[in-house]
């Protein structure tokens, strides 16, 4: 039995994206073993102390869960009633505990919590960041601690405001010089097809003179070069950026900074600090969502309620 093509068959009026259809399709074959499907309708009770005995995290629980029901669904047309709808409610019952926890530990996952701390605290390592050693560093976390916004900014290329405003398709990230000064121009970033354009003006005065700086030295002065570079000369991928700033975060601070964590830490300081409507409505569309998901995902309250749980109290 064919399990990825058994679940394409059977739901191809609600299709399932085919990344995560192999998600799916994985954690079935981890819960069963030896691909014997039909053991998701008999081993009902089994299945279900299997994943809550290898995974203590109620959301990673109620992904497995989900997975479980739609493929005990998809093998007879009594799978659901006979083992996908026991799954599913587990399912449910994980997502409702997931959701407490998170907002007990002030909208963070378990690795955010472990790895979270104050904007003050980035930023102090930011500034003290040696421009001369480590000038792109400095430039990316420079941008995202001012702009909170999210991994898109590693793939930006570089362009003049001029040839810019002729563009006929514009659905790239694009770093923008305007005489001596620069802005950010998004376009493909997660939210993208709510939001639209995205324009971030850049207007620290040593944040703009360390970007002149870079592009001169590395000769980036042609329409879509790239503006970030890794260690081949070639353009800097979300994976890389990831990856430099966790690695210099945890070597300065001992703790995986993500641009996550930078955002949830700049909402919850501007939200600490009753910053007006109008600023917290203006960071909110620079960070490419509304004010209700900038409160409710991204501010963590670390300094009140949950300042415990976050280790900071």
């Amino acid at each position: 039995m064919d399990m990825t093509a058994l679940i394409k068959e059977k739901r191809k009026d609600n299709t399932i994206q085919e990344k995560t259809l192999k998600s799916y399709v994985s954690m079935i074959d981890k819960v069963i073993g030896d691909k014997q499907y039909e053991k998701l309708l008999t081993d009902v009770e089994d299945n279900i102390k299997w994943v809550n005995d290898n995974y203590d995290n109620y959301g990673t629980r109620n992904k497995y869960f989900r997975a479980l029901s739609i493929g005990s669904s998809c093998i007879n047309d009594e799978g659901y009633e006979t083992a996908g709808k026991k799954y599913w409610e587990e399912a449910d019952k994980n997502k409702e505990l997931n959701e407490v926890q998170h907002k007990k530990n002030g909208n963070l996952t378990n690795n955010q919590l472990e790895n979270y701390t104050d904007l003050d605290s980035i930023i102090e390592v930011i500034n003290n960041i040696d421009i001369k050693k480590d000038r792109q560093l400095y430039i990316i976390t420079k941008m995202l601690s001012l702009n909170a916004i999210r991994n898109e900014i590693a793939t930006i290329t570089f362009i003049r405001n001029s040839y810019y405003k002729k563009l006929q398709k514009k659905n790239n990230n694009y770093l923008v010089r305007h005489n001596n000064t620069f802005y950010l121009a998004l376009h493909d970033y997660k939210t993208s097809d709510t939001y639209g354009e995205n324009i971030i003006p850049l207007t620290d005065p040593e944040l703009l003179r360390v970007i002149k700086t870079h592009l001169k030295d590395n000769k980036i002065d042609k329409t879509n070069d790239p503006v970030f570079l890794n260690n081949k000369g070639e353009g800097l991928s979300a994976n890389n950026l990831s990856k430099l700033l966790t690695r210099y975060f945890e070597d300065k601070l001992g703790k995986k900074i993500s641009t996550t964590i930078i955002r949830k830490a700049m909402i919850s300081k501007h939200t600490i600090d009753t910053e007006t409507w109008d600023k917290i409505n203006s960071l909110a569309k620079t960070m490419g969502h509304s004010v209700s998901i900038q409160q409710n995902h991204y501010n963590t309250n670390v300094y009140g309620m949950s300042a415990q749980s976050a280790g900071l109290q």
